[in-house]
C-alpha cells in the first residue's frame, strides 16, 4: 500500500494519495507534489506583509488578504505556536492562482477535486481566487494549519492522527477571518445530534475511505472539529500544545490524555465531551452545517466518488 521514502515520509500508492490529498492532508515535499517545469514567477504580482509574501497571478490581489493572513498568523501563533517556532522569522509563501484551470495546470499539480494544496517542505501553500473573498481566507486557513501541523509532526517522522489534523484545520478556519450568517462550523456543531454522535472507540479508530458514505464522512468530519474545539477551546493552550508534543513524541492517545487533561479514557474522554455540546439543533444551527456541507462539495472523480467534505 505504502513505501517509506529518506526522512521518515511514505510514498502512497496512486489511490491512497489521491484520497489523502483530497482529506487535505498536506503535501510532504515537492516531488509528490509534481516535478513539472517552474512557471515565470517573475510574471506574478507580489505583496508582502510582516509574515507572509503574497504572489498572485490575477491583476489584482484578492480584497482583504494582507489583513486577514496577519489576522491568521496572530490565531495560529497563539494557538500554536510552540509547535512551529520558524513562524516568529520565516514567512509562509501563498501562490494565489486567478482561477481554478490555472490552479490545476500549475506546478503544484494537485488533485482536479481539491481547492487548495500544502507543501511544507517550502513553507508553501498554493489556492486559487474564489468568487467570495470569505472562502478564500477559509481555504488558505485550513491548508496553513495543515503546513504548520503535518511539518510538526514529520519532524519525527510522525504519523499525523487524521481527527486531529483536520478537526485544527477546521477549527482555524473560523478564526481566521469574517464568516457570513449561517456559515461557521461552530454553529454547525450547535446542530450535531445523538444519532450523529460516533462513539470514542470507533471514531478514533474510523477507516475513512472512497467506501464510506457521505454521511458518515460528514458525521466524522464534523466531531473531529468538535473535539479538537474541546481539547483546545475548552482547556488551555499549553495543555493542547503538550498533549500534541506528547502524540509527537510516541505516547499512545489515551496517555497523552491522562498525562495532559487527567481523562483516564477514551469512554471518559467522550463523556466529557459530550457534557460540552449543546445539543440545540436551533435553526440557524442546521442552516450553517447545510450551507457548509454544500459548500465544499465535489465532483466525483471516475468511479472514486468522495463524500461532500472530503475536499482538500
Amino acid at each position: 500500500m505504502f513505501d517509506r521514502l529518506s526522512g521518515g515520509h511514505f510514498k502512497f500508492a496512486p489511490v491512497v494519495k489521491a484520497a489523502l490529498c483530497a482529506l487535505g492532508v498536506a503535501l510532504p515535499n515537492a516531488a509528490w507534489a509534481g516535478e513539472v517545469a517552474q512557471i515565470p514567477e517573475s510574471s506574478w504580482r507580489l505583496k508582502k506583509t510582516p509574515h507572509f509574501d503574497i504572489r498572485y497571478q490575477a491583476k489584482w490581489s484578492p480584497p482583504g488578504i494582507q489583513l486577514t493572513l496577519e489576522k491568521l498568523h496572530r490565531l495560529l501563533r497563539s494557538d500554536l505556536g510552540t509547535l512551529a517556532d520558524w513562524l516568529k522569522n520565516e514567512p509562509i509563501l501563498i501562490y494565489i492562482y486567478k482561477d481554478r484551470p490555472s490552479y490545476l495546470n500549475g506546478r503544484f499539480t494537485p488533485p482536479d477535486w481539491s481547492e487548495g494544496v500544502a507543501v511544507y517542505a517550502e513553507k508553501t501553500v498554493a489556492v486559487y481566487d474564489q468568487k467570495e473573498a470569505f472562502k478564500l481566507h477559509r481555504i488558505i486557513a485550513h491548508e496553513t494549519t495543515h503546513l504548520l501541523f503535518e511539518g510538526y509532526f514529520s519532524g519525527k517522522g510522525r504519523n499525523l492522527p487524521r481527527w486531529l489534523n483536520e478537526g485544527l484545520a477546521m477549527l482555524m478556519e473560523d478564526g481566521a477571518g469574517s464568516n457570513p450568517q449561517n456559515y461557521s462550523w461552530t454553529q454547525a456543531m450547535d446542530a450535531m445530534t445523538k444519532d450523529q454522535i460516533i462513539p470514542a472507540e470507533k471514531f478514533f479508530t474510523e477507516d475513512l475511505n472512497i467506501e464510506s458514505s457521505a454521511e458518515i464522512v460528514n458525521d466524522w468530519y464534523l466531531q473531529a472539529f468538535s473535539m479538537v474545539h474541546f481539547l483546545l477551546k475548552k482547556h488551555s493552550r499549553l495543555q493542547f500544545q503538550n498533549f500534541c508534543s506528547r502524540l509527537r513524541d510516541g505516547i499512545t492517545l489515551q496517555e497523552a490524555l491522562w498525562k495532559t487533561y487527567k481523562i483516564s479514557s477514551l469512554k471518559k474522554l467522550e463523556e466529557k465531551w459530550r457534557g460540552t455540546l449543546k445539543n440545540a439543533g436551533g435553526a440557524s444551527a442546521r442552516q450553517s452545517y447545510k450551507r457548509l456541507i454544500e459548500s465544499v462539495h465535489h465532483r466525483s472523480r471516475g468511479k472514486a466518488e468522495f463524500s461532500p467534505l472530503q475536499r482538500r
